[in-house]
């Protein structure tokens, strides 16, 4: 394994450069299409084992991987979403970069685009998911242009990968948002006509969703809209939604007969959410940077992702 990583060190900054170099190929010609899928494949590769974002950038790479986004060829876009997204990651230079560029509004039409095949939309929604957290204007921008909706959408005839990422997603912004999780619970508080036509009950749909992962992000979810609520809220949701209760405590039950006694994560926010709507759980006041789905003030659980990254991809 280390002379692998050896090698792949000292040979980075040709690759990086010849790669850079078939980004700017014209796409009229197959062998050029395929030059550039290997080259954003390369740079994918060594931008995540070796962390060299910056390096990326510097080298004048990272503007031809978003303009990539905007190709005419899905293969390209699927893959240019994925090294945006491993260039943003928990990196906030990078996300400031990327924002410049343009690569937002650009993913978002991605994502939005329902004749996009589901790995492109899925790829798109990790980037964007990547680049937007912990900036409330930006999830804001994303939110108003298209993404809720197409986010209601997938949580409901989403197939598995980009329902769990969606569900991710919200749970997300949600936790970082108070805007939004007003905006959430005034429709279920509001006017008679409105309750059950908002985003919760799309969520707590997918209580009944055979995935366990899914399962897992409504947790978290429900877990990022209420945690801050007054006990008079959080009634409020429990008596629109009698069978949410019922069904966490099934699950539950469902979780620790798995586990065999051992308590576990899921387990631990399953009973969080059952505490909460109980009214039996004390909450941490707004602001104090304690959050139960995370460590301070991060919350939220690892993204669902594929092939070990950061797991959601």
């Amino acid at each position: 394994l280390q002379e692998a990583m050896k090698g792949l060190i000292e040979n980075t900054t040709d690759v990086f450069r010849s790669s850079i170099e078939n980004l700017f190929l014209s796409e009229d010609r197959e062998d050029h299409v395929t030059l550039k899928l290997s080259a954003l494949e390369n740079l994918a590769e060594r931008v995540e084992a070796l962390d060299l974002a910056d390096g990326l950038h510097n080298l004048g790479g990272f503007k031809p991987v978003v303009e990539c986004l905007s190709s005419s060829h899905p293969r390209l876009r699927l893959k240019a979403a994925e090294v945006v997204a491993l260039c943003v990651q928990n990196y906030e230079p990078m996300k400031q970069v990327a924002l410049g560029f343009g690569a937002l509004p650009t993913l978002a039409s991605i994502y939005s685009n329902r004749t996009e095949g589901e790995e492109t939309r899925s790829k798109a929604l990790h980037a964007i998911s990547a680049l937007v957290k912990g900036n409330v204007t930006q999830e804001l921008w994303f939110i108003h242009n298209g993404g809720l909706a197409n986010l209601r959408v997938d949580i409901q005839i989403g197939e598995v990968k980009i329902r769990t990422k969606a569900l991710f997603f919200l749970s997300q912004i949600l936790r970082s948002n108070q805007m939004l999780r007003v905006a959430f619970l005034q429709i279920e508080n509001g006017k008679k006509e409105l309750q059950g036509k908002g985003v919760i009950p799309e969520i707590i749909q997918n209580l009944n969703f055979p995935d366990p992962q899914v399962k897992e992000f409504v947790v978290e979810a429900l877990i990022s809209l209420l945690e801050y609520e007054p006990s008079a809220k959080i009634k409020s949701i429990s008596k629109q939604f009698p069978e949410l209760l019922g069904s966490l405590e099934t699950r539950l039950a469902a979780l620790q007969k798995e586990s065999e006694g051992e308590t576990n994560g899921e387990i631990i926010q399953t009973e969080t959410l059952i505490q909460i709507l109980k009214g039996s759980r004390g909450r941490a006041p707004q602001g104090s940077g304690m959050s139960v789905g995370g460590g301070a003030g991060q919350g939220g659980g690892e993204e669902p992702g594929e092939e070990g990254q950061d797991e959601v991809k």
